[in-house]
């Protein structure tokens, strides 16, 4: 902990990694009127912060937001504007989020798990399940820019390409390549390409002019 200079105010490191403040200058009382007890209350300097290990954090194009899911199972919006959590962290499932994909129109979110990939609907600052995809071992999800086409990179090696908004995944958009360590889409949403962890370098074309 520290303190700062004037003698105002406390800063505490709390051991799940969060950072916590009190103005010593504010107090409370207990309950107890006869016998008061001093108090000081403490709140998150910036917000609340993960607990774990980050494994994933995507930006949205059209807003000022950012999300990251953790290994202590939780997803949080950031707003970058205002430095703070746009939401109450979300409690998603009780499995390590091993990845996430914001849309471009910040209206929807891709949370994968162990088992699964989950889609949330990001309204009214709430963030409301709204269906999931059956796809095992997901660890990394990018949206196209134009938010109709989705990639998810299974078993770090299957990288299979989906149509948001029917569910859809034809097989002739399945393709393998080796450890696959980030995924990235053409400007056009024509193809992608992906980066392997052995340093090569993958140009995948969708779809072919004749």
């Amino acid at each position: 902990m520290v303190i700062n200079s004037d003698e105002t105010c406390i800063y505490v490191l709390t051991q799940q990694g969060q950072v916590i403040y009190c103005d010593l200058k504010i107090k409370d009382f207990g309950m107890d009127e006869k016998n008061p007890v001093e108090q000081f209350i403490f709140n998150y300097f910036i917000s609340q912060f993960h607990r774990e290990e980050i494994t994933g954090l995507d930006v949205c194009t059209r807003k000022q937001l950012i999300a990251t899911c953790s290994k202590d199972k939780t997803v949080n919006i950031w707003n970058v504007k205002d430095r703070c959590l746009e939401i109450e962290p979300l409690q998603c499932s009780n499995e390590e989020c091993t990845a996430l994909a914001f849309h471009p129109s910040g209206l929807h979110l891709l949370v994968a798990v162990t088992d699964k990939i989950m889609v949330y609907n990001l309204r009214a600052e709430k963030l409301t399940k709204f269906k999931e995809w059956p796809i095992k071992n997901c660890c990394d999800i990018k949206f196209s820019n134009g938010g109709h086409l989705f990639a998810a990179v299974c078993e770090n090696k299957e990288v299979r390409i989906f149509d948001f908004y029917k569910g859809e995944s034809p097989e002739f958009m399945q393709f393998d390549a080796q450890k696959v360590a980030c995924i990235d889409w053409y400007e056009n949403d024509m193809g992608f390409t992906t980066c392997g962890i052995d340093g090569n370098i993958y140009f995948f074309d969708l779809f072919v002019h004749t």
